[in-house]
């Protein structure tokens, strides 16, 4: 089905589009349309540029940590990560804490509620005791079917005694390169039907787990079997960050190790940019 309304993903590329190529597709620059709003198996963005006529055609996905990381979240998750985030009374001024939940932490049909204030008790007694290093604690937790919840914690001293974060995520196998190459057999065929002369394919980070570099390491692997990829421009999305705002990005392209180019914005505003490990004038 055509996707409608405000997205996320329209942002990521309108601020993207506000500085990519020296700012010769921004604002009035470029005409653009979004095929995806209008029909399914549309692209995110096909745009021309006016000065030349050239043509860019992009489009975005979400890797996860692993595949059906995002459904996991809304089925087993979410209701356990907003109970932690609007309880201020276990976070602790000068400290973030960093609480990882394992898949599946609140099974289908078992006593959530219970479970959840079960957490909550053992984090609030517990969470002063956590080292730096990540670890795995056992969470007494009657409620649940296994009559616990094994964790993955630590705690990191932020410098600042007003600053303050509790960070609930989820811990498990971690399968990037299967995201990765679920992202590319769906969406490169899709970039290559536009027929534009420029395509660019965006693989946004949201997840701390996921890093920047393994998501690229996973894109030159399956190079071989993808030769869709030749002429693709690869950027790496970045929006990890401590809260879910999504208020910093980080947009890299990557040749080889290094990073060729990138923009960062916070809060919708451009903070730096960069070429081949320079800065360059914002």
């Amino acid at each position: 089905m055509p996707t409608t309304g405000d997205r996320f993903e329209d942002k990521l590329v309108d601020l993207f589009m506000s500085v990519y190529d020296d700012r010769t597709w921004s604002g009035d620059l470029s005409t653009r349309t979004s095929p995806e709003k209008i029909a399914d198996g549309g692209v995110e963005l096909i745009a021309t540029r006016k000065s030349d006529g050239e043509t860019l055609a992009i489009e975005h996905t979400l890797i996860e940590p692993f595949v059906g990381d995002k459904s996991d979240f809304h089925k087993h998750f979410k209701e356990l990560a907003l109970a932690l985030k609007n309880d201020e009374s276990l976070q602790v001024p000068g400290y973030a804490i960093y609480l990882e939940a394992p898949v599946n932490v609140l099974p289908l049909r078992s006593k959530r509620p219970q479970i959840i204030a079960e957490i909550i008790a053992w984090l609030r007694r517990e969470r002063m005791t956590f080292p730096e290093e990540p670890t795995l604690r056992d969470c007494p937790c009657p409620s649940h079917p296994d009559g616990k919840v094994t964790m993955r914690v630590r705690t990191q001293p932020l410098g600042d005694k007003h600053a303050k974060f509790l960070i609930p995520q989820r811990f498990g196998e971690m399968r990037v390169g299967d995201a990765v190459e679920k992202a590319l057999r769906q969406k490169l065929s899709k970039l290559a039907k536009t027929g534009a002369r420029r395509l660019l394919l965006m693989l946004e980070r949201e997840n701390g787990w996921v890093l920047p570099e393994a998501i690229c390491k996973d894109v030159e692997r399956l190079r071989p079997k993808f030769p869709l990829l030749t002429g693709v421009q690869v950027w790496i999305v970045d929006t990890a960050s401590f809260d879910t705002k999504k208020e910093y990005v980080d947009f890299r392209r990557y040749e080889g190790d290094h990073v060729k180019e990138s923009f960062v914005f916070f809060r919708g505003q451009l903070e730096s940019m960069a070429r081949d490990g320079y800065y360059v004038h914002a």
